[in-house]
């Protein structure tokens, strides 16, 4: 049976603080066992979620989103469908936003482009 993680060493595999790991304790998102001293204990599916929802959180997912997902899967399989949707929906969200962001980095290497050419001739 594999030893039972601290959070200090989930934290550490997720790349990710203790103040978050709590946070998502808080909002539902994980829900460690407890040591007979009260102390959280996690399970490499913890830190497969944590670092799940880590992904999720840096790409822009609201946390709303990230609950909603949480509490369909917490259902079983029979949410699969609408966690994918939401997965979808996130997925073009963030292709929408690389579109945006592309054009925006056009816009500044013109401007940089500018400033060498105006550099180069004062």
């Amino acid at each position: 049976m594999p030893i039972p993680l601290r959070i200090k060493d989930v934290a550490d595999r997720a790349a990710t603080t203790t103040f978050t790991l709590r946070y998502y304790e808080s909002i539902g998102l994980l829900r460690p066992k407890r040591a007979p001293n009260g102390h959280r204990r996690y399970d490499e599916d913890d830190v497969r979620r944590v670092i799940f929802w880590r992904k999720l959180h840096e790409t822009g997912m609201p946390i709303r989103t990230m609950r909603a997902y949480a509490k369909l899967l917490a259902k079983g399989d029979s949410t699969a469908a609408d966690r994918k949707a939401i997965l979808v929906s996130h997925r073009e969200a963030i292709l929408e936003r690389i579109a945006l962001l592309k054009k925006n980095l056009g816009m500044i290497d013109k401007k940089i482009t500018f400033y060498d050419d105006l550099c180069a001739t004062a």
